[in-house]
């Protein structure tokens, strides 16, 4: 009890902080308005995170109703107070700094009270109110059931002051984590073993993956699988709550199938653009070229020159881009530009079914998972290379990528993907 109290306490005493500190704002922006920001936005983090570990189990429905009912009234009493110290202050900078905050911690507050919005606005961590077991009781149900994680245990994680169920860690250092947040059950990723505070007890769950692996031979590769994983795991949890059936559907999600990595790279040409798919051992699979102004792209094979894919971008769709793709000189699908808030999507339906492509979001650089039938065939991630300045640059002015297919049929399509994408960056719509 008195744990939770002194959590109670000090999150309360921090999201003060974060709404009072806002009285200071100056008139002018500034210097001292920035530090304000980071101070404001540390507190509200902290706040909110300190209030919600106090409630560190499964709350019932009752409470989770209240919850979504305080966040969501209390999200829109902000953004009206927003709206109103803006026009009080006669859009100055201080009106301007309050809006802001506001506005920011309004919306955030209805991604706190909505589980799909949240889940929907960030990736590498998910949120249930469906599951309603206790920590321990999902640990005593899946102990023996194998995962790509390995199995459960019971530990500490730094920061998260209760038990979490823990899954791995890997040989290269990320684990997975569930608790309980103001009551709604959170799994996610961490890609650093030094968050779990017993490194003796972790060290006896080392899960050792050949797919969890930082650099793949050359240090350069930013894969997205164990941000995907949280997906995985929170759907097993659900179906157990649901049905009470406890299995895990993927074991062999990556044991079964390990990727295959290319570097794809764009060559510099004043009015063409040319690029170089290569294996790790940097020999050329595939040659792919596109004519000014850049609506057409050809993908051929290096070892006979045949050309495997045409991607032609659409032009009457300037709102929606759409690109048809042809694989073999057949029309193998239409892949169009999906409306959404926060990340890029496309989708398209084919023979094989349904093609999405969808940009992962808090991930440094760009990072897309590509699906057939909602099963990962591929991600594209965007090449920061950080051994040189030179390479930096280059990586960041370029559409420079790293490809990973889990099978080389796949390799065509998703290097095309890849084509289109930093065609739609660079010569369509932004991001969104």
């Amino acid at each position: 009890m008195g744990k939770k109290l002194f959590n109670i306490t000090l999150g309360a005493v921090l999201m003060l902080i974060a709404f009072g500190i806002m009285a200071f704002f100056p008139v002018r922006t500034s210097f001292l308005t920035w530090i304000i920001v980071a101070v404001s936005a540390l507190a509200f983090c902290f706040g909110y995170f300190r209030l919600g570990i106090a409630f560190n189990g499964p709350m019932g429905k009752a409470f989770l109703i209240a919850k979504k009912l305080v966040f969501s009234l209390s999200g829109i009493a902000m953004i009206v107070f927003g709206v109103y110290s803006l026009i009080k202050e006669d859009f100055n900078g201080k009106g301007l700094g309050l809006f802001t905050m506001n506005l920011i911690y309004g919306l955030a507050m209805q991604y706190y009270a909505f589980n799909k919005a949240m889940n929907y606005a960030v990736d590498g961590i998910k949120q249930s109110d469906e599951v309603s077991a206790s920590i321990e009781e999902l640990y005593n149900v899946f102990k023996d059931i194998d995962t790509p994680m390995g199995r459960p245990w019971i530990g500490k994680v730094v920061n998260v002051e209760d038990d979490c169920i823990i899954y791995g860690p890997t040989d290269k250092g990320s684990f997975l984590f569930g608790y309980y947040l103001f009551g709604t059950f959170t799994f996610g990723a961490s890609p650093l073993t030094k968050m779990l505070a017993d490194p003796e007890a972790a060290g006896a769950h080392i899960v050792y993956t050949q797919w969890d692996r930082d650099d793949f031979g050359n240090g350069q590769l930013y894969h997205l699988l164990s941000r995907m994983l949280p997906d995985f795991y929170i759907s097993m949890f659900e179906n157990f709550s649901k049905t009470g059936r406890a299995a895990c559907d993927f074991a062999d999600l990556f044991e079964s199938k390990i990727p295959n990595v290319y570097v794809f790279d764009e060559i510099f040409a004043l009015m063409h653009q040319k690029y170089n798919l290569l294996d790790m051992q940097g020999n050329p699979r595939y040659y792919l070229h596109g004519v000014f102004p850049f609506w057409t792209f050809r993908l051929e094979d290096v070892r006979d020159g045949c050309e495997i894919v045409k991607s032609k971008r659409i032009i009457w769709h300037i709102l929606f881009p759409t690109y048809d793709i042809y694989m073999n000189d057949e029309k193998y699908g239409r892949m169009r530009w999906m409306f959404r808030l926060l990340r890029t999507k496309f989708r398209m339906k084919t023979k094989d079914g349904e093609v999405v492509v969808r940009e992962m979001t808090a991930t440094i650089g760009d990072q897309f998972g590509v699906y057939r039938n909602g099963a990962l065939i591929g991600t594209i991630s965007q090449k920061i290379g950080l051994t040189s300045l030179g390479m930096f640059v280059r990586d960041m002015i370029f559409d420079n990528f790293v490809i990973m297919v889990f099978d080389d049929k796949d390799l065509p399509l998703v290097t095309t993907l890849s084509v289109m994408l930093g065609s739609f960056k660079n010569h369509g719509m932004k991001k969104e």
